[in-house]
């Protein structure tokens, strides 16, 4: 194996090791964002049972919602697709 060929195959093991790294980094901050988003606790509790400190939260939660993916959006109505009825509108008499 030549030089080159061994400094390729380094950094191919370094960019594979760091992406894997990084993958893993998001993934933690994306579940941090929905446990916090779903849990009950305040933000003073979340903060303990994380056991992060509260600036640090703020930082991880915001690259989380930016890493995020859009939401779909929603399903689309078929212009021949019929239109559910109203409910009848009540009409009190005085």
């Amino acid at each position: 194996m030549t030089t080159s060929e061994r400094d390729f195959a380094d950094f191919f093991v370094l960019d594979s090791a760091s992406t894997l790294s990084n993958l893993q980094a998001r993934r933690e901050r994306a579940l941090l964002l929905r446990a916090f988003e779903s849990s009950p606790l305040s933000r003073a509790n979340f903060c303990a049972l994380k056991r992060i400190e509260p600036a640090a939260l703020d930082a991880l939660l915001e690259q989380a919602r930016r890493e995020a993916p859009p939401a779909p959006a929603p399903p689309m109505r078929r212009p021949d697709a019929p239109r559910r009825p109203s409910p009848p509108v009540r009409r009190h008499s005085r």
